[in-house]
């Protein structure tokens, strides 16, 4: 996942979200994952990712310990995302990575091999493996759906 529409401004780390990435973030965590919470949150430590999991969290009222800050997801390259993905607990059978573009695009490109444009802001990937975390490689996640925000 990609977080919400965040303000212009420096420092790019601070920016937090505009009123429309709030909402966004909600509607998302309502349409996205009502049916199956994540067993894991991992986000980047920006604000405005760190504000899309707080309004996804509000909207579906989940424990906080399912949410992971990761500092290195900020301005991270996808094959530090990639690292991020194969190092995760095998007990976690649903993980969604809330970071920043253009990795979180390339990451879900890497993974299935599918052409998935431009992953704009509040908008979820959702792909799924066989297997562990571990053994994932380039292609070896199955696309299943891109879902914009509205």
């Amino acid at each position: 996942m990609r977080h919400g529409q965040a303000m212009e401004g420096n420092p790019d780390h601070d920016r937090e979200l505009t009123d429309r990435g709030m909402r966004d973030a909600r509607r998302q965590g309502k349409n996205v994952f009502h049916d199956e919470i994540p067993d894991r949150f991992i986000v980047s430590s920006a604000t405005r990712t760190a504000q899309t999991i707080a309004h996804i969290r509000e909207e579906l009222k989940f424990d906080e310990k399912r949410i992971q800050f990761e500092a290195s997801m900020y301005n991270a390259a996808v094959r530090e995302l990639f690292g991020i993905v194969t190092n995760l607990d095998n007990l976690w059978l649903t993980v969604c990575l809330i970071g920043h573009n253009p990795s979180i695009t390339y990451l879900a490109e890497y993974l299935t091999g599918d052409s998935v444009g431009n992953v704009n802001p509040a908008g979820v990937v959702k792909m799924r493996i066989d297997g562990s975390w571990a053994n994932i490689s380039q292609r070896g996640a199955y696309f299943e759906f891109y879902r914009a925000s509205e």
